[in-house]
């Protein structure tokens, strides 16, 4: 057994919650078309945040992912991030990157990442400006991956598979950007369903075909065989067992998926992770009545019922796990 697995075993059988992810504020310095976030901006103070530190540490929690928003606009970013450096936490940053400075850089050289995960929005200024309304955000965003990449700083880039960003993608043009760094194309095509009309980001989808001419782009065949097959009719879902989401309200739920959530310094820790555990029962049984549970294909297919509510509807993806099974039975 690997040792990542046995740590992940050994935490659940502890009831012990091995990885956050904490959104310390919901403010953004760019405006995406694809963003779903629609409250006001807000930052968790440095009490609120070392509060919840200090509770994570004594709760034996490994792993923290540090989002927003946007992580790095947050005043008191520094602080926070070495808070958690300082107590041995591995820490992940998601981020735009566009803020990073040589502050940042000399922090993460003291205190290194795990890496920073970035999102490319554009491979031009002008295409950054109509996606994310900023002038000079590529300009920005090729200065941030050189001062990491110069400084040998961990990071991952990806991007978002939509219709504005499809024709780059298929013409290559991204995984030439991509392969500049030294890193491989990797996107995602998820988008979250705000019902608000013309400005839904769910109308910036594109159709499964498209995602299939995508996914042959990055999709490893040989890993599905090994590692996905045997998941059939299984949520291997762990939020709420081994892992949480707080949000910058202060509330926790098992994912930043999950609307359902409670608020942290109104209950103690023993009665949150209790609430977790249950939340978490309650989305197997959801997943037990779909109509995923019983099909041949769920191993193809995002079967968590969260991420149907909140993205496309079932049919859709249904469809799309059909198309991925005929590839997958032209590969073999």
């Amino acid at each position: 057994m690997n040792p990542e697995k046995e740590l992940s075993i050994y935490c659940e059988n502890k009831n012990i919650l091995l990885s956050t992810i904490i959104e310390i504020t919901s403010k953004c310095n760019l405006n995406c078309l694809h963003c779903y976030v629609d409250e006001k901006a807000k930052y968790m103070s440095f009490k609120e945040i070392s509060e919840i530190e200090k509770k994570l540490k004594e709760e034996g929690c490994l792993y923290v992912a540090i989002t927003g928003g946007e992580a790095l606009s947050h005043p008191n970013f520094n602080e926070i991030y070495e808070l958690f450096k300082k107590d041995g936490f591995i820490v992940n940053i998601k981020t735009n990157s566009l803020l990073l400075n040589e502050k940042h850089i000399t922090l993460f050289k003291k205190y290194p990442p795990s890496k920073l995960d970035i999102t490319v929005y554009g491979l031009n200024n002008e295409e950054y400006f109509r996606y994310t309304g900023d002038k000079n955000g590529f300009s920005k965003l090729e200065k941030s991956l050189k001062l990491l990449k110069d400084n040998n700083i961990r990071f991952s880039i990806t991007t978002i598979a939509d219709k504005i960003h499809y024709p780059r993608i298929i013409n290559n043009d991204y995984t030439k950007f991509f392969n500049k760094y030294g890193k491989k194309f990797y996107c995602s095509y998820d988008l979250y369903n705000t019902n608000e009309e013309n400005m839904n980001p769910i109308n910036l989808r594109i159709n499964n075909e498209q995602i299939i001419e995508v996914e042959n782009k990055m999709l490893n065949f040989n890993e599905i065989e090994k590692n996905d097959i045997n998941k059939k009719n299984k949520l291997s879902c762990k939020g709420g067992l081994l892992s949480i989401a707080i949000d910058s309200n202060g509330n926790a739920s098992i994912c930043l998926m999950d609307n359902k959530k409670i608020k942290l310094n109104a209950n103690k820790w023993d009665n949150i992770k209790k609430w977790l555990k249950n939340r978490n029962l309650e989305i197997q049984e959801m997943y037990k009545k779909s109509k995923c549970f019983k099909c041949e294909e769920s191993f193809l297919c995002q079967q968590c019922p969260l991420w149907h509510k909140r993205t496309i509807d079932t049919q859709v993806r249904c469809e799309l796990a059909q198309i991925r099974k005929k590839a997958l039975n032209n590969y073999i």
